[in-house]
């Protein structure tokens, strides 16, 4: 079975995390620091040793539930690339708070790792969870 990839987009830097071939687990996968054609330069390399199904990214939703903010709409507009640069599906997945939560994970691991691979992986176990239950 191929495996899913999954970003956590920011402007200066984006996490990855990939599953298993069972796409049960998700695994980090290092960071991307640059533009958005270095994102999809990376999916591109790592495509070389690795099958990949789709891309599944973190989508930053409004706390207050009131349209789309400026955030969200980056990070679509960013996704759209990513799909016609990788000739993937991208799918989204509901990113609020992920930053924060990989942040305080390393944080209570006592690792000094990167945050934003901690987030893509929580982005990823996520959207993984929800396929396996449903």
């Amino acid at each position: 079975m191929a495996r899913i990839l999954a970003l956590d987009l920011g402007k200066q830097k984006t996490g990855l995390a990939l599953s298993d071939p069972d796409q049960r687990w998700a695994f980090g996968r290092g960071i991307v620091k640059g533009s958005i054609e270095d994102v999809v330069k990376a999916i591109t390399d790592i495509r070389t040793t690795d099958e990949i199904e789709r891309v599944v990214i973190g989508l930053p939703l409004s706390l207050q539930g009131t349209g789309i903010g400026e955030q969200e709409q980056w990070v679509r507009e960013q996704a759209e690339k990513i799909r016609q640069g990788v000739q993937l599906p991208v799918e989204f997945m509901e990113e609020r708070f992920s930053s924060e939560m990989g942040r305080r994970l390393q944080q209570e691991a006592g690792k000094k790792g990167d945050d934003d691979e901690a987030a893509a992986k929580i982005i990823l176990q996520s959207y993984l969870d929800q396929r396996f239950r449903t």
